[in-house]
């Protein structure tokens, strides 16, 4: 939601609020200051998002090589073997079957997304893994992240913790944010 169209009408606030709740017990306070303090959200928001960046800097460049290195053999993939095809390809617990066409992700967790009628957008995290995750919920496109890199990242990761987001192990929006990892 941008924040200039946060909602006005309190049955929305309220609706908003359980919604985000029903999530996750962490998204209610960033929820909550969605609705009562958009500008400071957004200000903190984007200090954590400019720490990370500074941070990831080194990773996120051999990120972007690594992914650029793929690309040329997905695309032969796609064009060769079909969508499908191409895409169970790219994790073991992934398999193609025919009659009907389909990629079955052998998950936890059930789930049937009808790519026809919905996007499926696939993402090489390369700061995650190891495994595949498929993330579908209903209402929303269903996600695939594959495994892109082979040697896992030891870069600082920017995650919610108990009083608020951290980025390089400081807190964001702190007046002192201290050298980050990347520098010292």
């Amino acid at each position: 939601m941008p924040l200039d169209r946060v909602p006005e009408e309190q049955a929305q606030r309220e609706g908003l609020l359980e919604a985000a709740e029903r999530r996750s017990t962490a998204r209610s306070e960033p929820a909550r200051r969605l609705l009562h303090a958009p500008e400071s959200l957004r200000t903190d928001l984007l200090d954590l998002l400019g720490r990370a960046a500074r941070a990831l800097e080194p990773d996120l460049a051999r990120a972007a090589r690594a992914i650029s290195g793929q690309l040329p053999g997905l695309r032969r993939a796609v064009e060769h073997d079909g969508p499908g095809r191409a895409l169970a390809a790219l994790d073991p617990a992934a398999s193609y079957r025919d009659g009907p066409p389909r990629v079955v992700f052998d998950k936890f967790h059930h789930g049937i997304v009808n790519v026809a009628t919905a996007p499926v957008p696939v993402v090489p995290p390369v700061f995650g893994g190891p495994h595949l995750l498929v993330k579908h919920e209903p209402g929303f496109a269903a996600v695939v992240q594959y495994r892109c890199c082979r040697r896992p990242t030891t870069s600082p990761v920017a995650r919610p913790c108990t009083g608020g987001w951290r980025c390089c192990g400081t807190p964001v929006g702190s007046a002192s944010p201290g050298p980050s990892p990347a520098s010292r």
